[in-house]
């Protein structure tokens, strides 16, 4: 279950103090981060909201008996962002600046054997100097234990575009580059890498009702990752999102995953799916 709380605006050096602190909280947390793309353009239901917005939320499943099971998810945001108004009254706002930072942490455990262990951060900057056309700038780091990677960092930037942005249908794509250091940890393997990705992504969202009522939100994400160095490594990511309104504050929502990595360490699977199912609560 997630709470969005929305609270005034301030100012974006405030923003990105709160912001750089947590990124380096978060460092020192990792003990060495790792693999797995994961979406850091997810669905947002705050867009057309200005000012600082947190998200917090988790996920706890037990199961005594026959199978002993433990999972545990914790997330949290905070993003500021300003607006451009309207300059026609059939148009929407648009954004103008938006500063986000994500983290998130998972851990499980069945019949005494840990099943999941990882984490993740993410810091971007966007800024839409026209309309359709802006940048981004981001950094990140993550961990999985079970991917065979143990330290994942990774920087870079690129070129945006809002192609549609209508209340019914929204259409945007990126494309840039960013560095990446891995650790892996496979016997027998170099131990440290690096590349220069190409990132390409695209997202296409679908409103069903107006926003001041209940209306269900359909989002899907595409993320395109070849190695500049070498073609044949490439990861892909697709992430489907639905938000289904229950009340004007409760949704539910159910996220899939599908995960290609063309060359991926020893021992790990090229493919990786996952589904999930939740609660979400904002105000």
């Amino acid at each position: 279950m997630s709470a969005v709380v929305r609270c005034p605006e301030r100012t974006m050096a405030a923003v990105l103090r709160a912001a750089l602190s947590g990124c380096g909280v978060v460092a020192a947390w990792l003990p060495a981060m790792a693999l797995a793309q994961v979406n850091s353009q997810s669905l947002d239901r705050g867009e057309y909201a200005s000012g600082i917005m947190t998200d917090v939320g988790g996920d706890l499943s037990l199961r005594s008996g026959n199978v002993e099971l433990l999972e545990v998810y914790a997330n949290g945001a905070i993003r500021w962002q300003t607006l451009r108004e309207a300059r026609h009254e059939n148009e929407l706002p648009w954004l103008h600046q938006r500063v986000r930072m994500d983290v998130s942490s998972g851990y499980g455990r069945e019949a005494g054997d840990t099943i999941i262990d990882e984490q993740y951060a993410h810091l971007r900057w966007t800024a839409m100097w026209h309309r359709h056309i802006g940048s981004e700038l981001f950094v990140q780091a993550q961990r999985n234990a079970f991917q065979a990677l143990n330290l994942r960092w990774l920087v870079g930037g690129g070129l945006r575009s809002d192609v549609i942005h209508t209340e019914a249908f929204a259409l945007w794509f990126g494309t840039g580059v960013f560095s990446e250091h891995e650790q892996i940890e496979v016997p027998g393997e170099n131990d440290r890498e690096n590349a220069l990705r190409w990132n390409n992504f695209m997202v296409a969202r679908v409103q069903i009702g107006r926003r001041e009522e209940l209306a269900v939100v359909l989002q899907n994400t595409i993320y395109v990752q070849p190695n500049l160095a070498d073609v044949r490594d490439f990861r892909v990511l697709e992430e489907v999102e639905a938000d289904i309104p229950i009340t004007e504050i409760v949704s539910l929502v159910t996220k899939f995953s599908a995960r290609i990595d063309a060359e991926p360490p020893v021992g790990v699977e090229t493919t990786d799916l996952r589904l999930s199912q939740g609660i979400s609560v904002s105000f």
